[in-house]
C-alpha cells in the first residue's frame, strides 16, 4: 500500500513553512490548471491532488493531525484515504496523540472520526467523492458591484452579468461527437454562457463589504452543488458628505468676516433634510459642530453628523 505524501505532492519538505506551501501550490495549480489544459486527464488529476494536499496543509490544525497520523506509521492508499494497520494495545500510554474520545467502542482506533474531524466530511463519503472526480464544496466565483453613495444608505437592486460556463449542447458535454473532436467546444466539453443575478444590497453598505450570494445557478460542479458569489461593494465618493461607520462629515466654507461677525448657514443632511445653524463670532477655520443623531442609523445604532468649517 503505497504512502500518500502531501509535501512530496506539492514538492516540499516537512518542515516547509505556510509561505513555502502556498508557493508551491500555486505553481503547480498555475502549471496543472484545467482551464490551461483542456483535455488533459492527467493534468486534471494531478490538479486535484495538488489541491487536495493544499487544503490540508494550509491549515495549522489540520496539518498538525495529518503530521500525527503520518507520524505514527498510517498510510493512504490509492482507494482510502488513510488505511489503519492497528496495533493491539496500542493507545495513550504509548504516547498516541488523539482523545479517549476517538477511540471506538471496541477499542479500536476510530479513524472515521479523525478524518472526518481533518476534513470535514464523513471519511468513507470523502473518498467516494474523490475517486469519482468529485469536489465536496461549492465552486466561488467573485464579482464587483459599484454604488453610488445614496444607494449605499437607502439600499438597492442591481443586476450582475455572470461569465461562465455551461455544457456544452452540441457533444451533450462529452467533447466529442460521433468519434470526432466537437467542433463547437473544442473538445472541452464547455462553453461560454452569460447568466444575470439580481443583487439585492441592503440599507446601509460601506464601501468594501462583501455579500456572499450561496448555491445560486451560475454553474454547477460535478456533484451536483450549485456556486457560491462573493460580491464586493464599491461606493463611490460622494462630492458632499463622506462616511466613517455610522458617521457622516462635510465641510463648509466660510468666509473671515463671517467668522468674525456670526452668521446663520443652511447644511444638507443626508435625510435630504436641510438644518439652519448658528455660526457663533469668533468661531476659528476648523471648528467641527456635531449634529446628534443625524448620521446613520444601523443595527440599532444611531450616528451623528460632524460639519467643519474651512
Amino acid at each position: 500500500m503505497q504512502q500518500k505524501d502531501y509535501y512530496h505532492i506539492l514538492g516540499v519538505s516537512d518542515s516547509a513553512s505556510p509561505q513555502e506551501i502556498k508557493r508551491a501550490y500555486r505553481e503547480l495549480a498555475k502549471k496543472f490548471h484545467p482551464d490551461t489544459n483542456s483535455g488533459n486527464v492527467e493534468a486534471e488529476r494531478k490538479f486535484k491532488e495538488i489541491s487536495e494536499a493544499y487544503d490540508i496543509l494550509k491549515s495549522s490544525e489540520k496539518r498538525r493531525k495529518y503530521d500525527q497520523l503520518k507520524k505514527y506509521g498510517y498510510v493512504a492508499g490509492q482507494n482510502d484515504w488513510f488505511a489503519s494497520h492497528h496495533r493491539s494495545g496500542y493507545g495513550q500510554q504509548a504516547g498516541w496523540p488523539f482523545e479517549r474520545s476517538e477511540f471506538s467502542s471496541n477499542g479500536h482506533f476510530s479513524f472515521g472520526d479523525i478524518l472526518k474531524e481533518i476534513f470535514g466530511i464523513d471519511h468513507a463519503q470523502k473518498a467516494s467523492m474523490h475517486r469519482n472526480g468529485q469536489t465536496t464544496r461549492p465552486k466561488i466565483h467573485t464579482a464587483e458591484i459599484s454604488i453610488n453613495f445614496n444607494e449605499s444608505l437607502a439600499g438597492t437592486e442591481k443586476y450582475l452579468q455572470i461569465s461562465t460556463n455551461k455544457k456544452c449542447d452540441f457533444c451533450k458535454g462529452a467533447g466529442y461527437q460521433s468519434g470526432r473532436d466537437c467542433p463547437v467546444c473544442q473538445t472541452s466539453g464547455k462553453i461560454r454562457d452569460f447568466k444575470k443575478i439580481k443583487i439585492k444590497i441592503p440599507a446601509g453598505v460601506e464601501d468594501g463589504h462583501k455579500l456572499k450570494l450561496s448555491r445560486i445557478p451560475i454553474e454547477t460542479s460535478q456533484n451536483g452543488m450549485a456556486s457560491d458569489l462573493i460580491v464586493s461593494i464599491r461606493v463611490k465618493p460622494h462630492k458632499f458628505f463622506s462616511r466613517q461607520g455610522n458617521d457622516i462629515f462635510c465641510e463648509v466654507p466660510l468666509e473671515d468676516a463671517q467668522l468674525q461677525k456670526g452668521a446663520r448657514i443652511r447644511v444638507s443632511t443626508i435625510t435630504g433634510k436641510k438644518i439652519d445653524l448658528y455660526i457663533k463670532p469668533g468661531t476659528e477655520k476648523g471648528t467641527t459642530i456635531r449634529l446628534a443623531r443625524m448620521g446613520i442609523t444601523a443595527n440599532g445604532v444611531e450616528g451623528d453628523q460632524y460639519i467643519k468649517v474651512v
